[in-house]
């Protein structure tokens, strides 16, 4: 979908609003019935903000005028795409792939690139592994050297993996390597599936072992749930699972593959959830990425999302990362001190913080939640982060 934002990038410079340009192509269409760039538009701008049912109308109504053009033709694969029409989505992005097979401008092969990436990502999503694998190696074939195509064909060449694609796919979709890069920083399938698996497993059991069984009357809230890597693997009822994200394209994937509800939050800004909403809230490796005044921030949001004595758990780096450290950084750790790399990057794998136990203890929580278990990082197979569960205190 990010494809499609340029289409109108430049009349947004030039009007200053969505809503400007809308007014703009309605006035175009009554001026002239059949103005085709007039229905692209309003197609993208309805895509764009969510309107499935008035996308699909105006992309439709684009076609009937020049049957062939790219931009509505992404947009009806991306309106089927939404609504898990699959098999209709891939029918009109191997449209794109034939039409614009045709030509070889720089922004066509662009188009081209992108439609069949979305191809390729859908099979390996579902466990076509056969499907997935030609996909990627007709990228290859036509786009040398193209990076996401070549680390996804890595993985599915192991015959470990294809095997685990196929059996888990199927049954609870995977993401494609370059989602999930955005992520763990890697491309590694079996460590993400396991990773994600042995979270998902450790989180239940701390929760039941303090009280709280989570079954399907309970709401749970994966916060900085990136591509569902522990949210995929939740055997409840979609109306139990959330999840959020500040990266918008994430998000989209779990909406188009996994069973919850999903949605986007800003990286320091209120949440659309009401108050009380959840029974456990967990936070796998995100304050390990934020500064200390958007930790602050969230810590006061789980405080007014979670129930009363309702369970916030959290990953972040402790101990375990003190040989990374600096001499100086070191000191100020063993100070009791939160330390915070590359706050400029915060958000992402390059803004790194390390909390010492009782940095956490007696200043993050500030009251809000009170410590039920503490597992120093590494105890637990491929959890090298300190895992906090916390009681919401009220």
């Amino acid at each position: 979908m990010e494809v499609l934002i340029k289409e109108i990038e430049y009349s947004l410079m030039r009007l200053g609003s969505t809503d400007m340009i809308k007014n703009e192509a309605i006035a175009a269409l009554q001026i002239q019935n059949d103005h085709a760039d007039s229905y692209k538009t309003l197609a993208i701008l309805s895509l764009l903000e969510g309107k499935n049912v008035e996308a699909q109308y105006y992309a439709e109504q684009t076609l009937q005028v020049h049957p062939t053009n790219i931009s509505a033709l992404r947009v009806l694969a991306e309106v089927h795409m939404n609504a898990r029409n699959y098999d209709k989505a891939i029918e009109y992005y191997n449209t794109i792939v034939r039409v614009v097979g045709r030509r070889n401008t720089p922004s066509e092969m662009y188009i081209l690139k992108d439609a069949a990436m979305k191809i390729a990502d859908h099979y390996f999503s579902v466990g076509d592994v056969s499907r997935a694998t030609e996909c990627y190696q007709s990228i290859n074939a036509m786009f040398p050297g193209e990076e996401f195509s070549r680390n996804a064909l890595a993985e599915l060449n192991k015959p470990e993996i294809r095997q685990l694609i196929a059996q888990t796919a199927p049954h609870i979709p995977l993401p494609p390597p370059h989602l999930f890069h955005f992520v763990t920083s890697n491309t590694d399938v079996e460590c993400y599936h396991n990773t994600g698996l042995d979270s998902c497993v450790l989180f239940n059991k701390l929760v039941a072992d303090a009280g709280l069984l989570l079954d399907g009357s309970r709401r749970i809230l994966d916060f900085g749930c990136g591509v569902g890597r522990i949210a995929r693997h939740w055997h409840l009822p979609a109306q139990s699972i959330y999840g959020t994200d500040y990266n918008p394209n994430l998000i989209l994937w779990c909406r188009r593959y996994l069973a919850g509800n999903f949605d986007t939050n800003p990286l320091v800004g209120r949440t659309r959830y009401p108050d009380a909403q959840f029974d456990f809230v967990y936070a796998f490796s995100v304050f390990s990425h934020l500064a200390k005044p958007a930790q602050t921030f969230w810590i006061q949001e789980y405080a007014r999302i979670v129930k009363p004595r309702g369970f916030l758990l959290l990953t972040i780096n402790g101990d375990y990362f003190l040989p990374q450290l600096s001499s100086q950084d070191k000191a100020a750790f063993e100070r009791g001190e939160l330390v915070v790399w590359d706050q400029i990057r915060e958000g992402t794998n390059h803004c790194a913080a390390f909390h010492p136990f009782p940095y956490v203890k007696d200043k993050m929580l500030d009251g809000k939640f009170e410590i039920v278990t503490h597992i120093p990082g590494n105890t637990e197979p491929r959890i090298t982060q300190d895992i906090y569960l916390l009681r919401h205190c009220a």
